[in-house]
């Protein structure tokens, strides 16, 4: 915008000294908010990679012992898989790294369903055969875990 004074014209060009100050003060604030709520996440990205890691590995050791059962189903000589399994896959409270992978068992035991009406009960593992096995496996930090139900 120009303005003609006496002869002279004058012409406003740019921010004024105060437009300058308000923009700086509100980019600084919108940076602390970003930079805020970012920096929590950032620390903890790396926590929730660890995590992924962790269910993947789990993950597969799980789908490595499924695939070993379903052979030594699917295999003619074995006379009870289940029982096989169990002992394969190791005692509870212990740590292995196997063919399966590194993992820590929770729970290997075999397992009987009691069912009134529409509602059925599991009982807590046991050395008891019966045709359900019940796999719970531990990553080694104990953080997660995985549960399978290997029947006959």
């Amino acid at each position: 915008m120009c303005l003609n004074k006496v002869k002279m014209k004058v012409c406003a060009r740019g921010f004024t000294l105060i437009e300058v100050i308000v923009s700086l003060v509100v980019a600084a604030i919108l940076g602390t908010i970003i930079f805020t709520f970012m920096s929590s996440r950032l620390a903890g990205s790396a926590l929730l990679l660890h995590d992924v890691r962790n269910t993947y590995n789990l993950s597969s050791v799980m789908e490595n012992i499924l695939a070993d059962y379903k052979q030594k189903i699917a295999d003619q000589n074995e006379t009870n898989p289940l029982a096989t399994m169990k002992n394969s896959i190791g005692t509870a409270g212990s740590t292995y790294t196997n063919i399966y992978g590194s993992y820590k068992v929770v729970e290997n035991g075999y397992i009987t369903f009691t069912c009134s009406g529409k509602t059925c009960q599991a009982s807590a593992p046991g050395n008891a055969a019966t045709n359900n096995l019940k796999v719970k496996i531990a990553d080694a930090a104990d953080s997660q875990t995985i549960t399978s139900l290997l029947s006959q």
